[in-house]
């Protein structure tokens, strides 16, 4: 439930602000499941995402400037997430933090950064590398989309292009590193139905917002990102639940047994009976459940024992 809601206020916040939600998206699941599992679960649900808000605002595409984005984003990115797959958990926290501090600086006007359109190409190169590794596409992007004389819908559409190419190199490096797992796929389709269904709202909503109340509402989701990254950071110190433990769990209707104590031959053969067996296997053959609850060598036989 709390994924499913963090990727509706993601894909709604997007939409209606032009950015912010991606990397508010990360770092809710961050705080929840640990920074390596939340990129890879937002990579394909962020692709799906900017697809249809892509489709959304087709007819203002600018294909040039997208082109432009997409030679640069793709191998960038790529890059980034491979490199993104063995860096500590610490540091990609850190990243996050200091991307919320560049939104926060871009919003208040201490940066400013206007390249030229000729930049625009090794400019994504970079920000698909960020992207990867620390989220925040969208802060990095708008200075191109602002060198291009984007706004409005164009912006929107544009932006979202570029993402897509971001969001598909780096999904092809957490999987050449390992981080793509079938259970991850499913979190990300969960996330990535939502962040649909907050994008039609969201669409629905920014037609009624004047573009002064857009503005506040930018600053307002810049503070909630730069909130959430400081949270990141002070619980990054306690240990955080790998990807297989913040998964949902199927129901157990096993159970584990415990050595049993006893000089009575005949009490350990009716305990036995009793309750199922654990055999001792390659614990990397188990289910991911069945991984969190049982020893690290041991798994939970689906038959009693025989008598």
């Amino acid at each position: 439930m709390g994924y499913a809601l963090a990727g509706l206020l993601a894909g709604l916040t997007t939409t209606v602000v032009g950015l912010g939600g991606g990397l508010m998206l990360l770092l809710a699941l961050g705080a929840m499941a640990g920074p390596q599992a939340a990129l890879a679960w937002t990579a394909p649900a962020l692709l799906v995402g900017n697809v249809h808000r892509v489709w959304m605002y087709r007819s203002q595409l600018d294909r040039k400037i997208t082109w432009a984005l997409v030679r640069g984003a793709l191998p960038g990115s790529l890059l980034g997430a491979v490199l993104a797959v063995g860096a500590p958990p610490m540091l990609l926290q850190l990243g996050m933090l200091a991307m919320t501090g560049v939104m926060l600086a871009q919003r208040a006007g201490w940066l400013r950064w206007r390249p030229g359109t000729r930049l625009i190409t090794p400019a994504s190169f970079a920000n698909g590398a960020i992207c990867a590794t620390t989220g925040g596409a969208g802060a990095l992007t708008a200075p191109l989309l602002l060198a291009a004389g984007l706004s409005g819908e164009a912006w929107i559409a544009t932006q979202s292009a570029g993402a897509v190419a971001m969001h598909a190199g780096r999904l092809a490096g957490y999987g050449v590193g390992g981080l793509v797992s079938a259970e991850g796929l499913g979190v990300s389709a969960g996330l990535a139905a939502a962040l649909v269904v907050g994008n039609a709202l969201g669409g629905r909503i920014r037609t009624f917002i004047p573009a002064r109340g857009r503005s506040g509402l930018e600053l307002a989701a810049v503070l909630v990102c730069v909130g959430m990254a400081l949270f990141g950071v002070v619980t990054a110190t306690k240990p955080a639940p790998t990807a297989a433990q913040a998964l949902p769990t199927a129901p157990n209707t096993s159970h584990v047994v415990g050595q049993v104590q006893s000089a009575a031959p005949d009490q350990a053969a009716i305990r036995s009976a009793e309750v199922h067996s654990c055999v001792q296997t390659r614990p990397l053959r188990l289910p991911l459940w069945q991984r969190s609850a049982c020893p690290a060598s041991w798994v939970v036989a689906d038959q009693p024992p025989n008598r």
